[in-house]
């Protein structure tokens, strides 16, 4: 399929990754209007990390958001093509690593559909949150009851 209509926008990409400094525009519109297409096309030549947030479980969209960055941090060699990814600990973990190759070489990262992803993060930050205060309640009666005579 051509693409067709988007050379200003697909400018005004190509000059802020010529910038050499850190940029993070925001591409956002209706549904079905190209977006996504424009994407792909500014990215055919340079080094990337596409992820697609999914409407589904933040475990599944961090071992796919996982998976998209080991592609991009693994060497070209036939044996890591055979080597299941790794899946990173925590979003934040996931996240830092794009910063760390981003370090040594410049990198586009895309996140599609990020309003998924927005959605699963507050989730997943919850839950932990809840799970850590249980956990620390649980430490804190323990150790209240060991001072007890």
């Amino acid at each position: 399929m051509p693409f067709v209509g988007r050379e200003r926008e697909l400018r005004t990409l190509e000059q802020l990754y010529e910038a050499g400094t850190f940029q993070m525009p925001v591409i956002y519109g209706r549904r079905r209007v190209g977006k996504t297409s424009l994407i792909n096309k500014f990215i055919e030549d340079k080094p990337a990390v596409v992820f697609t947030a999914r409407e589904s479980s933040a475990r599944e969209n961090l071992v796919a958001l996982s998976q998209a960055i080991t592609g991009l941090s693994q060497d070209d060699s036939l044996a890591a093509l055979d080597a299941p990814a790794p899946v990173f600990e925590s979003f934040d973990a996931a996240f830092e690593q794009v910063f760390r190759v981003a370090r040594t070489r410049r990198v586009v990262f895309v996140i599609d559909e990020y309003p998924y992803l927005g959605r699963v993060i507050v989730r997943f930050r919850r839950c932990s949150k809840r799970k850590s205060m249980a956990k620390r309640a649980k430490a804190d009666s323990a150790s209240f009851s060991a001072d007890r005579p």
